[in-house]
């Protein structure tokens, strides 16, 4: 496991301690922004999403054999998340994407933001959107 020299900062808490609980999903792309900006990257795609593990003290994320799933946030404390092993590289750093996104949701109070039913598909592709928008502007 590398680990950066610098102290574990939560990415969500960060987040929502500048801009206030999220109210609506655009709220979840400025995430995006965030978490880029804050680790000096530009929006050119493809990200290199080890600058933002090295801003906020994350360890890279570890290979390991999931079974059941492609990824999990294994200790938010500490911002330790795990992929699966034998998923392609593509596949791989679409979960670690996925798996940043779960450090804002961690952060946030549950009474705070709620997508309706109808939204639920979206926010599926909401927590995918930092590799997905990397496509177009991150």
């Amino acid at each position: 496991m590398v680990q950066s020299l610098l102290r574990y900062c939560h990415p969500g808490q960060a987040f929502l301690s500048r801009y206030g609980a999220l109210k609506r999903e655009e709220d979840i792309y400025q995430y995006v922004d965030f978490l880029r900006r804050e680790a000096g990257l530009n929006d050119e795609p493809a990200i290199d999403l080890a600058p933002i593990y090295r801003h906020f003290g994350m360890p890279t994320p570890l290979r390991a054999p999931l079974d059941e799933q492609q990824g999990i946030l294994l200790d938010s404390k500490s911002g330790t998340i795990l992929i699966r092993a034998d998923d392609s590289t593509a596949r791989q750093r679409f979960t670690e994407g996925h798996e940043l996104m779960e450090l804002l949701f961690d952060a946030q109070e549950p009474t705070g933001f709620c997508l309706s039913t109808a939204n639920l598909n979206g926010a599926s592709n909401v927590r995918n959107a930092y590799v997905i928008k990397g496509r177009q502007s991150c």
